[in-house]
């Protein structure tokens, strides 16, 4: 199994050119897992402070919701990382999984407030047909991708 660690530039103005070397890099050599940083694609400067500041946020949102829809750009299997999402007004940082198979996974929630953050979360996906919930784990399965 080949996967791929990559880091991302932390600024929006410098992410796209290193999306688009990532892509580039992937199409001439691919593999089976790409492992994208913690919330990959939004500014972390919005952390550094006592409080987030709800328009940062926001576009952090926004700005996961874009990018997952383009994670078929990159030629892997798989994609794990982490993004932002919000339940009755608090902010979660949940953990996700992509496949070419399934779409996107997210990590299982435990409470009914992670529930309706990620269900929120597919509901604002552009891509409807790329989200779909996670799959209960099955008796006799690969185990792939839970």
């Amino acid at each position: 199994m080949k996967v791929t660690v990559c880091e991302l530039p932390d600024e929006t103005a410098r992410r796209a050119r290193a999306w688009a070397d990532l892509v580039h890099y992937l199409r001439a050599a691919p593999t089976d897992v790409v492992v994208l940083p913690e919330m990959p694609f939004c500014e972390w400067e919005m952390f550094r402070t006592r409080s987030v500041d709800l328009v940062a946020w926001r576009a952090a949102l926004a700005a996961h919701d874009a990018m997952v829809a383009r994670l078929a750009e990159l030629e892997t299997r798989m994609v794990l990382s982490s993004r932002p999402v919000e339940a009755e007004g608090n902010r979660f940082n949940q953990g996700f999984s992509w496949t070419r198979e399934d779409g996107y996974r997210f990590s299982s929630p435990g409470s009914a407030r992670e529930r309706r953050a990620a269900r929120r979360c597919r509901e604002r996906s552009r891509d409807s047909a790329a989200v779909t919930h996670p799959r209960r784990a099955r008796s006799g399965g690969s185990g792939q991708g839970h």
